[in-house]
């Protein structure tokens, strides 16, 4: 393959940017998962991954397309990265827990290792136990797994 030329590049840059205005345009937000998708042939297509392999090709296998400042809608080139899932849950899940069919759980990582805190009815539980497990990390510099869930 012939080496591009900065105008090329530039070229190909612009086409690349109009083809993600025009996606952006006419997505939609998925109110499940909170990312733009765009519907093709009854497939929901991610925005943010449509627009890094525009930029960069295919994502490899076990990695994922983390958005830098977690605002799920920003998907300018500048705001994405690849990562690991496990980058990806350090950098997305600030608020300390997800919810489930169960209730929701709580993690909390120190030195990139994960710590389950447990289950809980309601997201204030979840949302005070990944504060209070917070509030220990600051203070002692160690997670205590042993809480009581609600």
């Amino acid at each position: 393959m012939a080496k591009m030329s900065p105008t090329q590049k530039n070229q190909k840059l612009t086409k690349i940017d109009g083809l993600i205005t025009h996606l952006i345009a006419s997505s939609t937000l998925d109110k499940s998962t909170g990312y733009l998708v765009k519907t093709v042939c009854k497939k929901k297509l991610m925005i943010h991954r449509l627009v890094w392999e525009m930029h960069y090709g295919k994502i490899p296998k076990g990695m994922v397309i983390d958005h830098i400042n977690r605002n799920k809608t920003d998907n300018k080139i500048e705001n994405l990265r690849l990562a690991t899932k496990s980058q990806n849950a350090r950098n997305n899940n600030a608020k300390g827990y997800w919810k489930n069919k169960h209730g929701y759980d709580v993690n909390i990582y120190l030195n990139y290792k994960k710590y389950y805190l447990g289950r809980f009815k309601t997201k204030c539980g979840a949302t005070m136990a990944y504060l209070m497990g917070r509030l220990m990390v600051n203070l002692y510099g160690k997670v205590i797994t042993n809480t009581i869930n609600s």
